[in-house]
């Protein structure tokens, strides 16, 4: 069983890739086929994009996640370099971006993804995260 963990800072469109490339291959670490780990990394692409549309850095966790009887891999999408006070306006607005961009419960009704959260305001920085059970 494998179990790892990597984070990504992201301010450009070379980091995205970057980040996109990582997350395939250490989807497939985790156990996942070429297909889901080729969703999982499209999926991380696209939550970095929009953290880009609305601030200019912001990081990707990807780590390993295991449970009694399945594997698999938790994403976390976080915003960074800001004051508090920007923080706390970019967060809402990036949230309310996630919500009306990608439908989650979509992604989940057709096991792209099997677990997601927007995390509540008070989590500041921390803005979602998103788990794919092998």
């Amino acid at each position: 069983m494998f179990s790892g963990a990597f984070s990504v800072r992201v301010k450009s469109e070379d980091h995205i890739v970057m980040v996109r490339d990582k997350a395939y291959v250490f989807a497939e670490k985790v156990g996942f086929n070429k297909y889901y780990a080729g969703t999982i990394s499209s999926v991380i692409s696209s939550v970095t994009r929009l953290i880009l549309s609305i601030t200019k850095s912001g990081r990707i966790d990807i780590l390993s996640v295991h449970d009694k009887k399945k594997n698999g891999v938790t994403i976390l999408a976080s915003i960074e370099g800001m004051e508090r006070a920007e923080i706390e306006r970019k967060v809402f607005e990036l949230k309310t971006k996630l919500l009306k961009q990608t439908d989650f419960g979509l992604l989940a009704n057709k096991n792209v993804i099997d677990e997601y959260i927007i995390l509540p305001p008070e989590k500041r920085e921390a803005l979602l995260q998103i788990t794919k059970w092998v």
